[in-house]
């Protein structure tokens, strides 16, 4: 339980020394485990350099439900990582595409009303770092409110160009 996670915490900083492994294993129970493990997943989902740890930590966060992960998941909703067919067929993942970024959505799904106000938040501060991602997490969910903020992000001449585009993708959507 809660030993666990406050060791995992502390070794978490040197996971770069970890066989991989042993890495996802422990991730994988720590989120089973218990509910204060999403600290130290959101960390890992944020920060570790290894695809396959991410991806095991957004699935451990995911049945959680958990508020306090919504700022890591909405930032996976950005996470590089693609899955190809390579990956597929070595069982790694069931299918191609962009597999952390659709796990964070489902996670975000199930976190239910913390994540629709976070995201809408998100989306509306030209400051956050994560305001793009917010956007684009908005045009998969269905978030009460979300339509009138495309509507006005997409109208502000003084937002980022790839924010009044990911508005105008979301209210494209809609039609």
């Amino acid at each position: 339980g809660r030993e666990e996670v406050v060791a995992f915490r502390e070794a978490l900083p040197a996971s770069n020394d970890l066989p991989t492994d042993l890495l996802r294993r422990s991730l994988t129970r720590l989120g089973a485990v218990h509910r204060s493990a999403a600290p130290v997943l959101s960390h890992a989902l944020k920060h570790d350099h290894d695809w396959r740890v991410r991806l095991l930590a957004v699935r451990a966060l995911k049945p959680l439900g958990e508020a306090t992960a919504v700022p890591a998941l909405i930032h996976a909703l950005d996470d590089p990582f693609r899955a190809s067919l390579d990956h597929v067929r070595d069982g790694i993942v069931r299918r191609a595409g962009p597999v952390i970024q659709e796990e964070a959505i489902e996670a975000l799904l199930i976190t239910g009303e913390p994540a629709q106000l976070a995201l809408l938040s998100t989306a509306r501060d030209p400051k956050s770092p994560e305001q793009l991602e917010a956007v684009r997490g908005l045009q998969r969910l269905s978030v009460s409110g979300r339509l009138p903020l495309f509507l006005a992000l997409a109208q502000d001449s003084s937002q980022n160009t790839r924010v009044r585009q990911a508005a105008i993708e979301g209210l494209a959507g809609e039609g």
